[in-house]
């Protein structure tokens, strides 16, 4: 599992404590709708221990750079904030505390916007860092900023929004305590993550009902995104199997994270590629650009389908039907990717074969049938390939159709040209490497016999 390094406090000196001023006739305990409370450094500090409630709604509260709000002495009040349809914004530094027993960090009665724009800003909770209504958001952009809790990191209901920046981290049951706490809850939402997603902390995040990430309706829609630089980490997945749900990679990362009840996969990768490590069933996979690699083992309900410019590799096993219209490489180097299924190569498609030294070759390897069209192209991972001896680069237990529309004639080796002949027999495919002579290199050795 990966463990993402803990995020540096700001500062070791003694943080000031939030002056906060506003929140109209009401007041800051209190504030009036459509009032707006700000908190900032400077001392003294008169409402430590209390909380902001409003109830009516349409509350902007903002945490300037360094602003500390501490609850914890006001323990049972819900949370630090508590408003309806509310503006929370905190600046570099700012932080929100409640680990009183029961409460949480931010609770939106209604939606909330919940913004960590500045650097090193937090919140700390004991129950939920934010738990937010209808139509929430939760956004962390500031760089080192975090949402620790004891409970879910983000919970939310229908229509939760949680962007996850670089460099950021949101983490759910840190003290490894709760029996069911997630890094981030939804009934249906939007989440897009550049980092850390967590439940629990240490070498063996949380516990036997964490989550890094979970769905609690059934039929929803979630829509998750994961970009360069993020990572999920739990003990038991990503369980989404209450939401219909699309899952997206975008640039290049590896992931190890299990993930359950996700129906379509769609990646958008770099020539870096995605690579996924983990034992998780799927419905669809459409690898759309850039490099996708399973070095897990992946279960495909319907299709991987690989499209026109990107590729498929790994040394990992795919269970079900492989189309591919772009570029399939095994292994990781040189290694074995093997299909439970059948296999597909359209006439766009490419199968790229590595060799090295001796007999080390590419295998695909596959327990259905494999349908061939399209192109086959070798490529040398290291010199000294075995002549005369036939190679197997793809094996098809129930048999082969088709044939490649472009083979290659040689091979293309540190030490020259070699002859290659492929064979593709009923139910494997060969390469046989051959010293090449030139015409006129074999006339000449021709006359020295006849001499």
């Amino acid at each position: 599992m990966l463990i993402a390094p803990a995020i540096a406090m700001l500062s070791t000196a003694q943080p000031a404590l939030a002056n906060c001023t506003g929140g109209g006739a009401g007041g800051v305990f209190a504030p009036t709708s459509g009032s707006t409370v700000t908190c900032d450094a400077n001392a003294p500090n008169p409402f430590i221990g209390s909380e902001i409630i409003n109830f009516a709604g349409d509350v902007t509260v903002t945490l300037q750079d360094g602003a500390i709000l501490n609850t914890t002495a006001s323990d049972g009040i819900l949370a630090a904030i508590v408003l309806n349809n509310a503006t929370v914004t905190l600046g570099a530094g700012a932080q929100i505390i409640d680990t009183a027993n029961g409460d949480s960090g931010v609770r939106g009665i209604g939606n909330a916007t919940v913004t960590l724009s500045g650097d090193y800003s937090s919140i700390t909770a004991a129950t939920q860092g934010v738990q937010g209504g209808n139509g929430s958001t939760v956004t962390l952009s500031g760089d080192n900023s975090s949402i620790t809790a004891g409970g879910d990191g983000v919970r939310g209901n229908i229509n939760l929004t949680v962007t996850v920046g670089t460099n950021t981290q949101i983490i759910g049951d840190n003290d490894n305590n709760s029996a069911t706490a997630d890094g981030i809850n939804l009934r249906s939402g939007t989440i897009i993550s550049h980092g850390l997603i967590q439940t629990g902390s240490g070498a063996s995040a949380g516990t036997s009902g964490d989550h890094s990430i979970e769905s609690t309706t059934f039929g929803n829609n979630i829509s998750l995104t994961l970009h360069t630089g993020s990572n999920l980490n739990s003990p038991n997945g990503a369980d989404l199997t209450r939401g219909t749900v699309t899952l997206t990679l975008v640039g290049n990362n590896t992931e190890d994270e299990v993930f359950l009840g996700v129906e379509t996969v769609e990646v958008n990768a770099d020539a870096t590629g995605w690579e996924l490590t983990s034992t998780s069933t799927f419905d669809d996979v459409n690898i759309n650009t850039g490099l996708f690699r399973n070095n897990g083992n992946l279960t495909i309900n319907n299709a991987l389908t690989v499209d026109s410019g990107a590729s498929f590799g790994g040394a990992g096993t795919t269970i079900g039907t492989v189309t591919n219209n772009g570029t399939i490489a095994p292994g990781n180097s040189i290694g074995t990717q093997v299909i439970n299924g059948n296999f597909v190569q359209g006439a766009g498609g490419t199968l790229t074969i590595e060799y090295g030294a001796g007999t080390a070759i590419d295998l695909l390897d596959i327990s259905g049938t494999a349908a061939l069209d399209g192109a086959l192209t070798f490529t040398e991972d290291a010199a000294g390939v075995s002549f005369d001896t036939p190679l197997t680069f793809l094996d098809a237990d129930g048999g082969i159709t088709g044939t490649f529309s472009s083979v290659p004639v040689f091979l293309s080796t540190s030490s020259g040209l070699v002859k290659a002949d492929v064979a593709i027999g009923a139910n494997a495919a060969t390469v046989t490497a051959q010293a090449y002579k030139t015409p006129r290199r074999a006339a000449q050795k021709a006359k020295l016999r006849r001499a």
